[in-house]
């Protein structure tokens, strides 16, 4: 087999899922791109063009015009992607077929189990190979920071990571419980956009998550847990776009509070009469809101709440 030229690494810190996509273009030359593990997937159904999938007068008949946003394009994959139609046809059907099965798994929230996984690397053609590796102390940090001293170098890492060479008998889930609280990663070696898709989705499977659709934005993301409500990619509302999903939400709804807590005030002092009505009106909203806050719903109840639209809907027009 050729040597890789693709690597996706997860790791796992006290926690915190991240992953990196490297590709190698040469001994001393690499690209990098961060990404999130949870959302990587559920964003791939966002690249295709499912009106022209059958469209056989363009090169790249599954793909839409955005296609080079996704971070697995972004990299640039020639040999997989960019081929001419008739020598990447094939490419192309597992690539579609994959995104059809992955929008099913989403919409049933759920995942497959490994052994269906087994059959799926068949079908897709996947090669990859993989190796968990466990954070340890640098052995030469010492050294190193003994020659730093010296007017030598400081090292470039105070860790590394590295695979195990005994629990040969541990299960994986034994293996991980084993070494609980340590920090480790999973290393995979791809050759093809196949494998890449592939490495992620076995991370995701190994680990047991599910797909489920976000409270706010409405995009599906990978979770562990069905009872999580929210994605970690950033919120699509208006002016708290820095914030992610959760983060947001629980900001805008702080803000709708206190437009309530103005208008009842306000209300209550000129229109006591409008008050109830407000209320009752404010509550079906407030409703819609907690049951799903999305951002069709948040800005529902914010312009329900707007100074003017208060003015103009509640206040006695004798009294304007």
């Amino acid at each position: 087999m050729a040597e890789s030229k693709y690597r996706i690494i997860i790791t796992n810190e006290n926690g915190v899922i991240a992953g990196r996509f490297e590709r190698f273009v040469s001994e001393a030359s690499c690209f990098n791109i961060d990404f999130d593990p949870a959302t990587i997937l559920c964003d791939l159904p966002e690249t295709v063009d499912y009106e022209r999938h059958s469209d056989n007068e363009s090169e790249n008949y599954f793909l839409n015009a955005n296609y080079s946003e996704h971070p697995f394009f972004a990299i640039g994959l020639p040999e997989d992607i960019l081929y001419s139609r008739s020598q990447s046809q094939l490419h192309f059907s597992w690539f579609y077929d994959f995104i059809v099965e992955l929008k099913e798994l989403c919409e049933q929230s759920r995942n497959i189990s490994l052994s269906q996984f087994e059959v799926f690397k068949q079908y897709f053609d996947v090669r990859f190979t993989y190796k968990i590796e466990f954070q340890e102390v640098n052995p030469f940090y010492n050294e190193y920071e003994m020659d730093a001293m010296n007017g030598g170098l400081y090292p470039e890492c105070e860790f590394i990571y590295r695979g195990l060479e005994e629990n040969r008998d541990f299960t994986m889930t034994e293996m991980l419980d084993f070494h609980g609280g340590t920090p480790f990663r999973h290393n995979y070696s791809c050759h093809s956009l196949a494998d890449i898709i592939c490495a992620v989705w076995h991370y995701l499977i190994l680990h047991e998550y599910k797909f489920r659709k976000c409270n706010h934005c409405g995009k599906y993301f990978a979770t562990r847990t069905l009872k999580k409500q929210y994605c970690d990619r950033k919120s699509p509302y208006p002016a708290f776009e820095q914030h992610n999903c959760e983060q947001a939400v629980r900001n805008i709804k702080q803000k709708l509070a206190r437009r309530k807590k103005s208008a009842y005030t306000y209300l209550s002092n000129y229109y006591s009469g409008g008050v109830d009505l407000f209320l009752d009106k404010c509550a079906v909203l407030k409703d819609a809101v907690d049951r799903c806050s999305s951002a069709e719903n948040l800005r529902a109840l914010e312009a329900f709440l707007n100074k003017e639209s208060v003015r103009e809907e509640w206040y006695k027009v004798e009294y304007k």
